[in-house]
């Protein structure tokens, strides 16, 4: 059986972290996924012409994507958050 994954559609940038957060239900709990500023530029077309926020909105069903294998790989931070890096992508 698959892996209960949704996204809510909310995201915030994330300052502290640089990189934008997004919100997941896992298995019926609620966590966050990030993607860093980097992998936004190296994959998503970031850059001074478009804001993070922009690239991440224009990209985001590919994003979650990425998000998805993540989860299902079960890479999950010690905060139990999902950080996509470039290396990622």
């Amino acid at each position: 059986m698959p892996m209960q994954i949704e996204f809510s559609g909310k995201y915030v940038w994330d300052i502290d972290r640089d990189s934008m957060s997004f919100e997941v239900i896992v298995k019926g709990n609620k966590t966050r996924c990030l993607i860093s500023h980097e992998a936004l530029e190296d994959h998503f077309g970031a850059d001074q012409m478009q804001l993070p926020e922009q690239a991440f909105k224009n990209n985001q069903y590919a994003i979650e994507n990425v998000a998805r294998k993540i989860i299902e790989k079960g890479f999950v931070g010690t905060n139990g958050e999902y950080l996509i890096r470039s290396k990622d992508v």
